[in-house]
């Protein structure tokens, strides 16, 4: 009775009576989706955003400015609130992003050589160690099971990549090793 124009629509769906009388102009948009009036109400200038995907509604109203990243790969979005300048390249490698946010700086070694990615997944004790010293991180890429003597000294990863069965002989008597690289025969004998 307040609004006579509103008799025609009322008759259709007498269930958004309630609703109309709150805000008319948002009839149109409640028809499509009803479970939308109460977001709507909220912020009326997502009405387009929240059409398209409402699942994401709740992620847009705490940054608008990501919706576009989050479009590509929803599962990112709380992991790209905590540090939104590695939103690009976790799109590159969403494997990563768990490494990433515990450790930022690597990111930028990772890119350099993707294929350290997967070492890195399997044996995450190595993280710290590349952290330790980044230069040997192409190096670990080639022998991974010498990470651990690399870190003890680093002076000996030269020798040990010509004859990696010295190892251990080379921590144990570090004076003898020019020696047995002259006759590896010798290594033996040393020992004893």
């Amino acid at each position: 009775m307040k609004d006579p124009r509103q008799a025609r629509l009322i008759m259709k769906d007498p269930l958004q009576v309630k609703l109309r009388t709150k805000n008319p102009l948002q009839a149109r948009l409640r028809m499509k989706d009803p479970r939308q009036a109460r977001l709507i109400m909220k912020d009326p200038l997502q009405v387009k955003l929240r059409t398209r995907d409402p699942l994401q509604v709740k992620l847009r109203t705490r940054d608008p400015l990501q919706v576009k990243l989050r479009t590509k790969d929803p599962l990112q979005a709380k992991l790209r609130t905590k540090d939104p300048l590695q939103a690009k390249l976790r799109t590159k490698n969403p494997l990563q992003a768990k490494l990433r946010t515990k450790n930022p700086l690597q990111a930028k070694l990772r890119m350099k050589d993707p294929r350290q990615a997967r070492l890195i997944m399997k044996d995450p004790r190595q993280a710290r160690l590349i952290m330790k010293d980044p230069l040997q991180v192409k190096v670990r890429t080639r022998d991974p099971l010498q990470a651990k003597l690399r870190t003890r000294d680093p002076l000996q990863a030269k020798l040990r990549r010509k004859d990696p069965r010295q190892a251990s002989l080379i921590m144990k008597d570090p004076l003898q090793v020019k020696l047995r690289m002259k006759d590896p025969r010798q290594a033996r004998l040393i020992m004893k």
